[in-house]
């Protein structure tokens, strides 16, 4: 008796000490890193997406109060800062206000912080406080794309096989979205639409925490934005055309034949470098209800990229390509 009463107390000791180290575990996986790619199972609720009209996206030129911070092409890409030109054309060296030490690639800002990629120590994570003129490394990774949204700012870190990271400005904290290598990407309230180049550049979505990830296409993509509750994209294997898909009910269409690149948008308005007018930037208006979409040209130059801002939309000519260009 005494012995089955000991052998009993031994396996329930035994038991415990399992259970407690299982739930150690637990918790450290939970602590390492913020997502581990939490795709649907069978158990789980079909993904969703909610469009919204907005989209933010990169760019490097930004607008911070009276000033536009930006690299200057003709100086080393160093970023400079100059006052909202007052008419469209050429931005000559007289424009300039400041310019600093930093070649960047990218910018960003989040309360009225400066963050950029600099160019002079491996494109790493710098921020800039403009007031008082003080700059600090913010950590080693080779960042990408830099975009901003309240207080966390999201960007490509190359040193990790384009994974999309974040950084939260707030409590100083960082993290992984999702293992995807990632092409270009916009955030769209609390979804991220993306470039998934682990999966043939096809279109995704998924949410800012890294949960509700969701496949939106079958076919590589060239750019994409929200419109009207829809996703338009580029559709790269029909001859970069125009299309529509409905992230609720699934169905795509292609929209009358309009063939271009980079499409954007800002402020609801809609813009492509087109293809069918020697790529020049135009802007788009879509019919829904009649399945198509018209261009009207807006440069009579051929972009090779352009940034729509709230001071108007920077130019990248194909002519000019080391100069720096505005449209208002």
């Amino acid at each position: 008796m005494r012995k089955k009463l000991l052998l009993t107390l031994l396996l329930s000791s035994f038991l415990l000490i399992g259970c407690n180290s299982n739930k150690s575990s637990t918790n450290t996986d939970t602590l390492i890193g913020v997502t581990n790619d939490k795709t649907s199972n069978s158990s789980s609720p079909t993904p969703t997406l909610v469009v919204t009209d907005t989209a933010i996206s990169y760019s490097p030129y930004l607008s911070l109060g009276n000033l536009i911070f930006f690299p200057d092409k003709e100086n080393n890409n160093r970023l400079s800062t100059m006052e909202e030109p007052k008419a469209s054309g050429y931005i000559n060296q007289s424009n300039m206000k400041d310019i600093f030490e930093y070649p960047i690639e990218s910018i960003a800002a989040i309360n009225d912080i400066v963050y950029f990629s600099n160019g002079s120590d491996g494109n790493t994570l710098y921020s800039l406080n403009y007031q008082n003129n003080e700059a600090k490394k913010i950590n080693n990774n080779y960042a990408l794309n830099l975009t901003a949204t309240l207080d966390t700012l999201y960007y490509i870190n190359k040193n990790d096989n384009n994974k999309l990271y974040f950084y939260n400005a707030k409590d100083s904290t960082s993290g992984i979205i999702t293992n995807d290598s990632f092409g270009k990407f916009i955030i769209n309230g609390d979804y991220i639409l993306y470039q998934n180049l682990s999966d043939k550049a096809n279109l995704y979505s998924i949410k800012l925490d890294g949960s509700n990830k969701m496949k939106l296409t079958d076919v590589s993509v060239d750019s994409f934005i929200p419109y009207e509750s829809e996703v338009l994209y580029i559709n790269s294997e029909d001859n970069n055309t125009l299309y529509r898909t409905n992230p609720s009910t699934r169905k795509t269409n292609r929209l009358t034949l309009v063939h271009g690149e980079n499409l954007k948008i800002s402020d609801k308005k809609a813009f492509i470098i087109d293809n069918d007018s020697s790529n020049r930037l135009s802007s788009l208006t879509i019919d829904f209800g009649k399945n198509t979409a018209s261009t009207s040209k807006l440069t009579d130059d051929a972009i090779n990229n352009y940034f729509p801002t709230q001071k108007g939309i920077f130019l990248e000519k194909s002519p000019d390509v080391n100069k720096s260009f505005i449209l208002k």
